[in-house]
């Protein structure tokens, strides 16, 4: 009966000491650090190139043709012109009708329009003013062709050439019909020409305008 005893409570401790060993192995052991943050990466945007604006381009100012009055002089290196009168005519006389001379007729329908002056020739050879372009314009609306004679010579209608360093007076005219001058409220001469009057292509290195009244 001890004997019994004894295997009972040796029974019963190996059962205990098995379950004490038991519960040891199977305890859980907890991670108790902290777990390290995990970076965040932020997008820092980039700020986009501010677009520059594109200039316009300033368009190219229209030169102002010079516009002149009665007893100015338009003054070159090869030429000095003065502008001395502007009259509404029926006949064209030269300058000096003290000897025989020639003139421009009156003709049935229409007038002159006559701006006349002194014309001197600074270059070296002769200005030949058929290459000296010239209209008038009425009411800036009617425009009618002009011819720039040079009166060096009273026995001829039309001279055209001054030799250099001559001066002489001239006068340029336009024919313009009688209904024209009598609608007239403006009236406006261009003149255009190049360096010694050469021959044009179509553009002028020197171009005026004068504006009248009848």
């Amino acid at each position: 009966e001890v004997i019994f005893m004894k295997k009972t409570l040796s029974a019963i401790l190996a059962v205990l000491l098995a379950a004490l060993l038991c519960a040891c192995g199977s305890k859980t052991v907890e991670n108790t650090s902290s777990p390290e943050p995990t970076a965040t990466a932020e997008a820092t945007a980039t700020p986009s190139p501010t677009a520059t604006p594109t200039a316009e381009p300033t368009p190219e100012a229209t030169p102002t043709i010079p516009q002149l009055q009665l007893g100015d002089t338009i003054d070159l290196d090869f030429l000095k012109m003065t502008i001395d009168n502007i009259s509404i005519e029926d006949e064209i006389y030269p300058f000096d009708t003290s000897g025989a001379y020639l003139y421009i007729s009156d003709v049935d329908g229409s007038q002159y329009v006559c701006l006349c002056g002194v014309i001197t020739n600074l270059s070296s050879s002769d200005l030949d003013s058929r290459y000296f372009m010239s209209k008038v314009t009425i009411n800036d609306e009617y425009s009618y062709n002009a011819e720039l004679c040079i009166g060096s010579n009273p026995n001829a209608i039309t001279d055209y050439a001054l030799e250099p360093l001559g001066s002489a007076h001239y006068y340029l005219y336009a024919s313009v019909p009688d209904t024209a001058v009598n609608i007239m409220e403006k009236g406006t001469i261009s003149l255009a020409f190049n360096d010694g009057f050469a021959r044009s292509d179509g553009n002028y290195s020197y171009t005026y305008t004068i504006d009248f009244t009848k």
